[in-house]
């Protein structure tokens, strides 16, 4: 009797040992995944549809989702300053603004002459879970993809306990066709709510 018990919890053991070996193998395939920007490793499988395509070849389309994603690579690993560089440059005094706004320029005076990015305050903060591209178009020269990201908010004020919610939101990609080089021009909530620059407004929360 004893060694059958003892049998049942060697057994137990190995299992307990087995299961966490099997966890940290697919964890570290997870993060080798995503460390991978090249391809769009962080599409969430919202629908088992493919994409829309209207007015865009296939070919344009594939060039576009790898711009895409490597965008939503570098916010899924907090490089957000990375991924608003990847926007063509500011056309006014207005998007110059913002963009020194978000990359906290104007607080390099306080900070040791170095800027201070906004990206994880209160009304910026989100991180990036995963995305979903549902439709890409075209309408003039300017090609549109329409996707939902799901993002992880920080719902409360400064200063207090975060409480954190995943909320899916609706957002919208422009892009530029620079000589085969696809560039995003605007990335903005697809129905924005926030008073920042449509170039930019992509960036806020909500």
């Amino acid at each position: 009797m004893k060694k059958k018990k003892r049998l049942t919890i060697v057994l137990a053991i190995i299992f307990v040992v087995m299961g966490l070996v099997v966890y940290w193998l697919r964890q570290e395939g997870i993060k080798n995944t995503i460390s991978s920007v090249e391809s769009p490793s962080l599409v969430l499988n919202l629908s088992k549809d493919e994409p829309q395509y209207l007015e865009v070849s296939k070919q344009e389309a594939l060039k576009i989702e790898k711009v895409i994603a490597i965008f939503e690579g570098q916010k899924y690993q907090k490089d957000f300053v990375g991924a608003i560089g990847m926007l063509t440059l500011p056309q006014n005094q207005e998007e110059i603004g913002w963009l020194d706004h978000l990359l906290g320029n104007d607080l390099a005076d306080t900070n040791d002459g170095n800027p201070s990015p906004r990206f994880l305050n209160k009304a910026n903060f989100h991180l990036l879970v995963g995305y979903d591209i549902e439709k890409v178009t075209k309408k003039g020269n300017v090609f549109y993809a329409h996707i939902k990201e799901l993002r992880v908010l920080n719902m409360v004020g400064e200063g207090a306990t975060p409480e954190y919610e995943a909320h899916m939101q609706d957002l919208t990609f422009e892009l530029l066709n620079n000589g085969g080089n696809y560039e995003i021009s605007r990335y903005y909530h697809t129905n924005p709510t926030s008073i920042a620059n449509l170039k930019y407004e992509g960036f806020v929360a909500f």
